[in-house]
Protein backbone atom coordinates (compact mmCIF):
# COMPACT_ATOMS: atom_id res chain seq x y z
CA UNK A 1 0.00 0.00 0.00
CA UNK A 2 1.00 3.38 -0.81
CA UNK A 3 2.31 5.94 1.93
CA UNK A 4 -0.75 8.12 0.37
CA UNK A 5 -3.17 5.20 0.79
CA UNK A 6 -1.92 4.36 4.59
CA UNK A 7 -2.73 8.43 5.07
CA UNK A 8 -6.31 8.09 3.71
CA UNK A 9 -7.08 5.02 5.50
CA UNK A 10 -5.88 6.12 8.86
CA UNK A 11 -7.82 9.40 8.93
CA UNK A 12 -10.78 6.90 7.38
CA UNK A 13 -11.16 8.80 4.19
CA UNK A 14 -10.46 7.01 0.91
CA UNK A 15 -9.21 9.06 -1.72
CA UNK A 16 -12.52 8.32 -3.58
CA UNK A 17 -14.61 9.84 -0.93
CA UNK A 18 -12.11 13.18 -1.41
CA UNK A 19 -12.33 13.00 -4.71
CA UNK A 20 -15.84 12.81 -5.04
CA UNK A 21 -15.80 15.57 -2.26
CA UNK A 22 -14.10 17.81 -4.48
CA UNK A 23 -15.81 17.02 -7.67
CA UNK A 24 -19.10 18.06 -5.74
CA UNK A 25 -17.59 21.64 -4.56
CA UNK A 26 -16.19 21.93 -8.28
CA UNK A 27 -20.43 21.08 -9.54
CA UNK A 28 -21.73 24.01 -6.32
CA UNK A 29 -18.63 26.26 -7.52
CA UNK A 30 -19.67 25.99 -11.58
CA UNK A 31 -23.66 26.18 -10.89
CA UNK A 32 -22.83 29.53 -8.68
CA UNK A 33 -20.81 30.85 -11.00
CA UNK A 34 -23.42 30.40 -13.81
CA UNK A 35 -26.33 32.21 -11.83
CA UNK A 36 -23.21 35.21 -11.26
CA UNK A 37 -22.65 34.85 -14.69
CA UNK A 38 -26.47 35.74 -15.51
CA UNK A 39 -26.36 38.60 -13.16
CA UNK A 40 -28.06 36.98 -10.19
CA UNK A 41 -27.39 36.79 -6.84
CA UNK A 42 -27.47 33.92 -4.94
CA UNK A 43 -27.99 32.74 -1.27
CA UNK A 44 -25.71 30.68 1.13
CA UNK A 45 -25.73 29.27 4.66
CA UNK A 46 -22.43 30.99 6.60
CA UNK A 47 -21.23 27.76 8.45
CA UNK A 48 -17.95 29.55 10.20
CA UNK A 49 -17.43 31.90 12.99
CA UNK A 50 -14.58 34.05 10.81
CA UNK A 51 -16.55 37.13 10.44
CA UNK A 52 -18.27 37.37 14.05
CA UNK A 53 -20.05 39.91 15.09
CA UNK A 54 -20.69 40.97 11.66
CA UNK A 55 -21.76 37.95 10.33
CA UNK A 56 -22.71 34.88 12.41
CA UNK A 57 -23.12 31.13 12.12
CA UNK A 58 -26.30 30.30 10.21
CA UNK A 59 -26.33 33.58 8.94
CA UNK A 60 -28.18 33.57 5.05
CA UNK A 61 -25.45 35.73 3.32
CA UNK A 62 -26.30 37.42 -0.16
CA UNK A 63 -23.98 36.97 -2.52
CA UNK A 64 -23.67 39.83 -5.91
CA UNK A 65 -21.97 39.88 -8.93
CA UNK A 66 -18.84 41.76 -8.65
CA UNK A 67 -15.68 41.70 -10.97
CA UNK A 68 -12.68 40.94 -9.34
CA UNK A 69 -10.93 44.35 -11.33
CA UNK A 70 -13.70 46.18 -8.91
CA UNK A 71 -13.03 44.50 -5.33
CA UNK A 72 -11.94 47.00 -2.42
CA UNK A 73 -10.36 46.82 0.95
CA UNK A 74 -13.23 46.58 3.33
CA UNK A 75 -15.57 44.34 0.97
CA UNK A 76 -16.43 41.20 2.24
CA UNK A 77 -16.28 38.29 -0.48
CA UNK A 78 -17.41 34.82 -0.68
CA UNK A 79 -14.50 31.78 -1.83
CA UNK A 80 -13.20 28.58 -2.15
CA UNK A 81 -10.37 27.97 0.41
CA UNK A 82 -9.59 23.99 0.07
CA UNK A 83 -12.32 22.32 0.98
CA UNK A 84 -14.27 24.75 1.88
CA UNK A 85 -16.25 27.66 1.40
CA UNK A 86 -15.66 31.20 3.42
CA UNK A 87 -16.72 34.86 3.88
CA UNK A 88 -13.41 36.84 4.58
CA UNK A 89 -13.23 41.15 4.36
CA UNK A 90 -10.49 42.17 1.87
CA UNK A 91 -7.35 43.82 3.91
CA UNK A 92 -5.61 44.60 1.00
CA UNK A 93 -5.79 43.97 -3.05
CA UNK A 94 -3.07 43.84 -5.33
CA UNK A 95 -3.89 43.25 -9.07
CA UNK A 96 -0.32 41.71 -10.02
CA UNK A 97 -0.71 38.05 -11.46
CA UNK A 98 -4.51 38.89 -12.46
CA UNK A 99 -5.51 39.75 -9.06
CA UNK A 100 -4.12 38.77 -5.58
CA UNK A 101 -6.11 39.72 -2.24
CA UNK A 102 -4.88 39.75 1.01
CA UNK A 103 -7.86 38.19 3.27
CA UNK A 104 -9.12 38.27 7.83
CA UNK A 105 -12.00 37.38 9.60
CA UNK A 106 -13.70 40.30 12.00
CA UNK A 107 -12.70 37.49 14.37
CA UNK A 108 -9.49 36.53 12.92
CA UNK A 109 -5.84 37.81 14.67
CA UNK A 110 -4.06 37.16 11.49
CA UNK A 111 -4.69 36.88 7.71
CA UNK A 112 -5.65 34.22 5.76
CA UNK A 113 -4.06 32.97 2.86
CA UNK A 114 -3.98 35.30 -0.40
CA UNK A 115 -6.71 34.92 -2.45
CA UNK A 116 -6.60 34.83 -6.37
CA UNK A 117 -9.70 36.01 -9.01
CA UNK A 118 -10.52 32.49 -9.94
CA UNK A 119 -11.30 31.46 -6.08
CA UNK A 120 -14.05 34.16 -5.97
CA UNK A 121 -18.03 33.62 -6.09
CA UNK A 122 -18.86 37.25 -5.47
CA UNK A 123 -19.11 40.18 -2.57
CA UNK A 124 -21.06 39.22 0.25
CA UNK A 125 -23.48 42.81 0.52
CA UNK A 126 -26.62 41.45 2.99
CA UNK A 127 -27.32 38.70 5.87
CA UNK A 128 -30.50 37.78 6.71
CA UNK A 129 -30.42 36.73 10.47
CA UNK A 130 -33.75 35.66 12.22
CA UNK A 131 -36.12 37.44 9.46
CA UNK A 132 -34.22 40.82 9.57
CA UNK A 133 -31.60 41.88 6.49
CA UNK A 134 -28.31 43.46 7.55
CA UNK A 135 -26.26 45.33 5.33
CA UNK A 136 -22.66 44.31 5.46
CA UNK A 137 -21.25 45.86 2.95
CA UNK A 138 -18.81 48.22 4.44
CA UNK A 139 -18.13 47.79 8.25
CA UNK A 140 -18.41 51.54 9.14
CA UNK A 141 -20.09 52.56 6.31
CA UNK A 142 -17.76 53.54 3.68
CA UNK A 143 -14.54 55.13 3.21
CA UNK A 144 -14.90 58.12 4.12
CA UNK A 145 -16.41 57.10 7.54
CA UNK A 146 -13.54 54.67 7.62
CA UNK A 147 -11.11 57.69 7.79
CA UNK A 148 -13.46 60.13 9.99
CA UNK A 149 -12.86 56.48 12.40
CA UNK A 150 -9.45 56.77 12.52
CA UNK A 151 -9.38 60.63 12.95
CA UNK A 152 -11.64 59.91 15.90
CA UNK A 153 -8.58 57.53 17.52
CA UNK A 154 -5.79 59.73 16.41
CA UNK A 155 -3.91 61.54 19.16
CA UNK A 156 -4.55 65.10 18.77
CA UNK A 157 -2.36 66.43 21.10
CA UNK A 158 -0.13 65.77 23.82
CA UNK A 159 -0.27 68.32 26.19
CA UNK A 160 -2.24 68.45 28.85
CA UNK A 161 -3.91 71.48 28.55
CA UNK A 162 -5.89 69.45 25.44
CA UNK A 163 -6.63 66.36 26.71
CA UNK A 164 -10.17 67.02 27.87
CA UNK A 165 -10.99 68.54 24.44
CA UNK A 166 -9.36 65.48 23.13
CA UNK A 167 -11.69 63.69 25.03
CA UNK A 168 -14.58 65.39 23.86
CA UNK A 169 -13.67 65.72 20.48
CA UNK A 170 -12.99 61.90 20.15
CA UNK A 171 -17.03 61.31 21.79
CA UNK A 172 -18.56 63.08 19.57
CA UNK A 173 -16.69 61.86 16.22
CA UNK A 174 -17.11 58.54 17.46
CA UNK A 175 -20.90 58.80 18.25
CA UNK A 176 -21.24 61.00 14.94
CA UNK A 177 -19.97 58.03 12.65
CA UNK A 178 -22.20 55.96 14.34
CA UNK A 179 -25.36 57.59 13.55
CA UNK A 180 -24.04 58.20 9.91
CA UNK A 181 -23.25 54.27 9.94
CA UNK A 182 -26.79 53.22 11.08
CA UNK A 183 -28.47 55.40 8.03
CA UNK A 184 -25.78 54.14 5.78
CA UNK A 185 -27.30 50.79 6.26
CA UNK A 186 -31.07 51.36 6.42
CA UNK A 187 -30.18 53.22 2.85
CA UNK A 188 -28.61 50.15 1.76
CA UNK A 189 -31.29 47.94 2.44
CA UNK A 190 -34.13 50.30 0.97
CA UNK A 191 -32.20 50.89 -1.57
CA UNK A 192 -31.99 47.03 -2.56
CA UNK A 193 -35.47 47.04 -1.86
CA UNK A 194 -36.15 49.38 -4.62
CA UNK A 195 -33.76 47.92 -7.18
CA UNK A 196 -35.04 44.51 -6.43
CA UNK A 197 -38.74 45.84 -7.38
CA UNK A 198 -37.84 47.83 -10.07
CA UNK A 199 -36.60 44.53 -12.14
CA UNK A 200 -39.28 42.26 -11.17
CA UNK A 201 -41.63 44.73 -13.35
Amino acid sequence: MADEDKQSSESGISHKDLLQQDLKMVDQMARWRQKISRGEKIKVKILDKGMMPTIKIGDIAEVAPMHAMNLKTGHIIFYRQGETFLARRIAEVSFQRGGEFTVKGDALDKPEPTVNAAQIIGKITMIEREGEQIAVEKKFGGEALQKLRKLGSMELGTKKDYSKQKEIAQGVMLKAIEIMDTIYQKICVLMDKIIEKLFRR
